[in-house]
């Protein structure tokens, strides 16, 4: 498949909440300009419960209609801009990103070069939840078969296949679980979809293992190490300047 950045729309959740509020300039100061430099179109995702539509775009936001509490990040994340995606043949791609998850450039643009060079891309693509005990130095790109599981919102990856299934089959008496909204995703998807677990994302660091026990002596693998596979890392807010340098100088 012809791999088109411009047909890839990345969203970051933002919030208007202070401490949180930090996470996503943190992340307009670090990576988010270099992708967009690489031709990536990148919406800060943000909640504004008093205004008429339920979306709209104003330049680099994305502002939805709907609660800027947890109990809003389902149709903030996920819900709305589905809808926007598939409402024209601007994107093919919708690629959710959390506000204290660092991207490495470049790694990242490889990464996605790679999963465009495949005979199908996925339609649904992350880090595996449960982490199944994967030594976080070990390459693994595996289609999860068996048991429960989801993408961690650290960096999801959806089709519009799957973009689709999830404005049909959302169901508010039965996803009740609005602030986990990539566990929402995958009860939606889970039967329909095909899950691809991808190492190059990891939804812990070493700042937070996220309750994870590495299978390794030295710990997870940290994104700013110069031999890492890394292109996504969550839980990395308030470090990211310093890991922007530790890449680039």
């Amino acid at each position: 498949m012809n791999f088109d950045r411009s047909k890839i729309l990345i969203g970051v959740p933002g919030t208007f909440n202070y401490p949180h509020s930090k996470n996503w300039i943190e992340c307009e100061s670090t990576w988010i300009p270099i992708l967009r430099d690489k031709g990536y179109d990148i919406k800060i995702l943000l909640s504004d419960p008093e205004q008429d539509e339920n979306y709209k775009v104003k330049g680099n936001f994305f502002i939805t209609k709907n609660s800027d509490l947890k109990d809003g990040l389902y149709y903030k994340n996920y819900h709305h801009i589905s809808d926007y995606i598939l409402s024209s043949n601007k994107y093919d791609y919708y690629f959710k990103i959390d506000s204290d998850s660092f991207v490495h450039p470049e790694r990242f643009d490889e990464m996605m070069s790679s999963l465009f060079d495949m005979e199908e891309v996925p339609d649904y693509l992350g880090c595996c939840v449960p982490y199944r005990g994967w030594n976080t130095y070990s390459k693994v790109f595996t289609r999860i078969e068996d048991g429960y599981s989801f993408a961690s919102g650290a960096g999801m990856l959806l089709s519009r296949k799957s973009l689709q299934t999830i404005l049909n089959d959302f169901n508010p008496s039965i996803n009740t679980e609005l602030h986990y909204d990539d566990k929402v995703v995958g009860d939606i998807l889970r039967g329909k979809i095909h899950l691809y677990h991808d190492s190059r994302i990891l939804f812990f660091s070493k700042y937070d293992m996220a309750g994870v026990i590495s299978l390794s002596n030295v710990g997870a693998e940290f994104i700013g190490e110069d031999y890492s596979q890394l292109a996504i890392q969550h839980y990395c807010n308030g470090y990211m300047r310093e890991i922007m340098d530790k890449i680039y100088n």
